[in-house]
């Protein structure tokens, strides 16, 4: 399982203007349709923002799990937590550029990438399948942040 650091993936990719959750839909999104091919069991992992929300919420995209952690809790913490309480932490890949947060996840077992390591392992699995992504969703934000996305997978 691909455990992803949302808003270190989201910041790493894209600088921009628009409000932070249409970038973050719009990241959730193209997501899930670069991972659908590959049918990789993911998750990706976001600070909650609702300041009376005790628990975190889960909620799905597709196939890829979307996390939001409870008030008090960052997406790190959450990410250490279920590297921590997994039975096989091995099994855990965690994606995310924040150095901190990949040394304490190898320490408990779990594997690491960088954001940039995870974006060149999807367009070179995507290359060998030869597969374009459908395009669900003509959003011209979502159309935006994917010609992005995109532009990284092709320079990676």
């Amino acid at each position: 399982m691909y455990l992803i650091d949302g808003y270190n993936l989201l910041f790493r990719i894209e600088e921009s203007k628009l409000p932070l959750e249409k970038r973050r839909d719009a990241l959730i999104a193209i997501l899930a349709e670069e991972l659908r091919p590959f049918q990789f069991s993911a998750a990706v992992v976001f600070d909650g923002e609702d300041p009376v929300c005790k628990y975190a919420s889960r909620t799905f995209f597709e196939d890829l799990e979307v996390i939001y952690t409870h008030t008090g809790q960052t997406a790190d913490e959450f990410i250490i937590e279920m590297v921590e309480i997994s039975s096989n932490p091995s099994l855990l890949t965690v994606i995310s550029s924040d150095e901190g947060l990949k040394r304490q996840c190898a320490h408990l077992g779990a594997k690491t990438l960088s954001i940039e390591s995870f974006i060149t392992m999807l367009a070179k699995k995507r290359a060998r399948s030869n597969r374009e992504p459908t395009k669900p969703c003509h959003d011209p934000d979502i159309e935006r942040l994917r010609k992005i996305f995109e532009k990284k997978l092709e320079s990676d």
